[in-house]
């Protein structure tokens, strides 16, 4: 584990994104992308969750990472700038369904 600002990184989570190509015969080759880092696991605040709710989306967990870690994961799809996608913690997947970058030097990534 990782103290980070004075919080406590002590979960190690797996980033996740995945990429597409074509193979020699022009068939699409999907290939997953994983990077390891730790993280705070976070309770979901009731602002988090009307957040979602009002945007039609579910929050199960929130994690915040260190900003230098959730570049590791940056990446383009088409034109557009993306990060994880999935989070696997414990052999559990989560689907990423926003983050957001805090002026510490924190991402907060919430999922479902």
């Amino acid at each position: 584990s990782i103290s980070v600002r004075g919080n406590l990184m002590d979960t190690e989570i797996q980033l996740i994104y995945n990429t597409w190509s074509a193979d020699a015969a022009g068939k699409q080759i999907q290939q997953e992308h994983v990077v390891e880092v730790f993280a705070q696991e976070n309770s979901t605040s009731s602002l988090e969750f009307y957040r979602a709710a009002a945007a039609g989306m579910e929050v199960t967990k929130v994690w915040t990472v260190r900003s230098e870690d959730y570049e590791m994961v940056k990446h383009t799809l088409g034109k557009k700038i993306k990060y994880a996608e999935t989070i696997e913690v414990d052999g559990c997947r989560y689907d990423v369904v926003r983050d957001y970058w805090l002026s510490n030097g924190e991402v907060v990534i919430s999922c479902k």
